[in-house]
This record gives structure tokens, sequence and C-alpha cells, in this order.
């Protein structure tokens, strides 16, 4: 008996991102997060090297231009 693949497919992404309850930006890794009062601080604990680098507004507005499509689609069924 073959079982049927529980795959990902596109309408199951599509569906995901119609319904972002969240979108973060991290616009630099600028920041150590090491205060102690950051509640990202532990998850990035060795995480990676921080460079110094900025998100350009116009990746940020790509981004929220491309999600849109999806929250003004067809895949949208909030009211």
């Amino acid at each position: 008996m073959i079982k049927k693949c529980a795959c990902i497919t596109t309408d199951n992404i599509n569906h995901a991102i119609t319904r972002l309850n969240l979108l973060t930006f991290e616009v630099t890794d600028k920041c150590n997060l090491k205060c102690k009062y950051c509640a990202y601080g532990e998850f990035y604990e060795d995480y990676d090297k921080r460079k110094g680098q900025f998100l350009p507004v116009d990746y940020a507005k790509k981004i929220i231009d491309y999600l849109t499509k999806f929250w003004t689609g067809k895949y949208n069924l909030s009211n």
C-alpha cells in the first residue's frame, strides 16, 4: 500500500503567507543582542558574526509589495 504524501504545496505556502500574524524586519545586524532585557539575546547566542549591515528600504518595500498581493488576493479569507 502506497501512502499519500503530505508534502508542502504551493497552495499551503500561499495560504500561510496570507495568514501572517506578524512580519518582522531585522533592519540592521549591528546589535550584539547582549542586553540583559533583550528577549532575543538568548536565542542568538553564538548565532553568527555581526557585520554591521543594514536592510535597504527598497528591499523592505519590495517584500511588502510582494506580500500585499497575497493579502488582497484570492487567498485572503479574512474580513
